[in-house]
């Protein structure tokens, strides 16, 4: 164990995971993985994150993407009209589910766990596989700050044009 905390760790593992060294995440209650204990004791010694001020009157949270690549999410919202959904079990769409996860370095990912792979719309079960996947094929966005991640992935994504489409389609049903 690195000594940094428990979030650091655990941080440093997938990152590990990410790269390939064969080890995996352990379940909650197995021998070994941190307890509920260890992770309330973690929370209170955690540091917040920088809150950056917003301009005067301003009331929303900056949305900051750190220009890297073009993801595939991205086109896939630029222009909803061209690509499938899914539906889940409700018969909800599904088309991105995004999530925002810290990445080990101090920095913020936003993802989609409903991801294109070779045009086919594929849902992760898991938030760490997903990261792994849009790590690997960059699709992905970095934020500078937890808050613009978050609330990237909360919504804010969603353009016009997007929720429009959307919201047409739903009400196709």
């Amino acid at each position: 164990m690195s000594g940094k905390g428990l979030y650091a760790n655990i941080h440093a593992k997938r990152a590990r995971i990410a790269a390939g060294s064969g080890e995996k995440m352990r379940k909650p209650g197995t021998k070994g993985a941190p307890t509920s204990k260890a992770f309330k004791a973690s929370a209170k010694t955690a540091k917040k994150p920088p809150v950056k001020k917003l301009a005067k009157g301003s009331t929303k949270i900056p949305l900051e993407p750190m220009p890297y690549t073009n993801p595939e999410f991205q086109k896939r919202i630029d222009n909803p009209e061209r690509y499938s959904v899914l539906r889940n079990k409700s018969g909800q769409m599904e088309t991105h589910r995004m999530a925002a996860e810290e990445g080990g370095d101090g920095k913020w990912y936003v993802f989609p766990t409903v991801q294109n792979i070779g045009g086919k719309l594929k849902k992760f079960s898991s938030v760490q596989d997903a990261f792994n996947s849009a790590i690997k094929r960059g699709d992905f966005y970095q934020f500078p700050t937890a808050e613009g991640a978050i609330s990237y992935a909360s919504g804010a994504y969603k353009t016009r044009k997007f929720r429009e489409y959307y919201d047409k389609l739903s009400r196709e049903k």
